[in-house]
């Protein structure tokens, strides 16, 4: 009989012990932060800007808010430059490139010299490219933050630039800036 109370005891006992774990509330998993659209701030050319015919520089900051610290391209995949809305098919010709004319975009920073010699793919980058150097952490908490875009040629007439910044996360945003372009 010692035998059997015994065992009903320490029986009941682990019942008590599952069922007090499963009573207990599961703890919740780390919270599931949302895609944010990137932040996208033009610096030049200002809205309503006069500039002679040729390339010029159409820079800024752009950054993905949630993206690590430690991202040197601070969660951006690309930074593109339009004239005109690349999305319209609508939408009056640019003087450009015929509608949505593109004009230029942002790449990745990369070496100048390879084991084989030199890298022209990342020789033209230098002109156009992200992970530049961010002087206000204000915008973009990222030190490298920055980007820059050297057109293709602007023909005299006024333009609507449509800049576009895709985040890793497949978010865009898009900035617009009024051009215009005159006389040499």
């Amino acid at each position: 009989m010692k035998g059997t109370v015994l065992r009903v005891v320490s029986g009941g006992t682990a019942t008590a012990a599952l069922m007090l774990v499963l009573a207990l509330p599961v703890p919740a998993s780390a919270a599931v932060t949302p895609l944010a659209h990137p932040t996208l701030e033009i610096s030049t050319p200002g809205s309503d800007s006069f500039t002679r015919r040729g390339s010029i520089w159409v820079t800024g900051l752009a950054c993905d808010p949630n993206a690590a610290a430690s991202d040197p391209t601070a969660g951006i995949a690309s930074v593109r430059v339009f004239a005109g809305n690349r999305d319209d098919p609508t939408a009056e010709p640019s003087r450009h490139n015929g509608r949505g004319g593109y004009l230029g975009g942002a790449t990745i920073a990369g070496t100048m010299v390879t084991g084989n010699g030199l890298d022209m793919t990342a020789v033209t980058a230098q002109t156009s490219r992200l992970s530049l150097g961010n002087p206000d952490t204000s915008i973009c908490k990222s030190t490298t933050a920055g980007w820059r875009v050297l057109t293709s040629a602007l023909k005299r007439g006024a333009y609507t630039l449509n800049i576009y910044a895709l985040g890793k996360n497949g978010m865009e945003t898009v900035q617009t800036a009024a051009l215009r372009v005159d006389l040499p």
